[in-house]
């Protein structure tokens, strides 16, 4: 079960924490974006790291965490936030991948915590939740739950 209101702030009279989600596949932006809105976080979508960049330009302190595919045409995950951090040197990143490819232990050694496809719901909220909490304990491989 999702947990309604882990994008809330302890006030009502704070706005919900800010996840820009970016992935080339529309059925998982569609999905990551829906599961984040119904943990209580406000959802920017965008379906490549070119326009990603362009919404940071604009709302580059409205954006809490980014949320981005690693593998994407054009602009992969790394060097959206690689472009994303000399935008907004403060953002969070959390990156998922459904690729086996992709070595993750050091991935995340190298570039922060790295969530597996397919995600649960859940797990989602939860690593979203660790990563704007941030500090140390935000590196690794987050683990998909069956």
């Amino acid at each position: 079960m999702v947990e309604p209101t882990a994008g809330r702030r302890d006030s009502p009279h704070r706005k919900p924490r800010v996840v820009l989600v970016v992935d080339d596949d529309k059925d998982v932006l569609a999905l990551a974006a829906t599961v984040l809105k119904d943990c209580g976080y406000e959802v920017v979508q965008c379906h490549d790291g070119r326009q990603a960049l362009d919404v940071l330009r604009i709302r580059h302190d409205a954006i809490d965490l980014l949320f981005t595919d690693v593998v994407m045409p054009g602009m992969n995950g790394f060097d959206l936030a690689d472009a994303a951090k000399r935008i907004c040197p403060a953002l969070k990143v959390l990156y998922t991948t459904g690729f086996a490819s992709v070595p993750m232990p050091l991935v995340a050694k190298r570039h922060g915590k790295i969530i597996p496809k397919p995600w649960r719901p859940d797990d989602l909220c939860r690593q979203i939740e660790a990563a704007l909490e941030g500090g140390d304990s935000g590196v690794g491989v987050g683990k998909a739950s069956n």
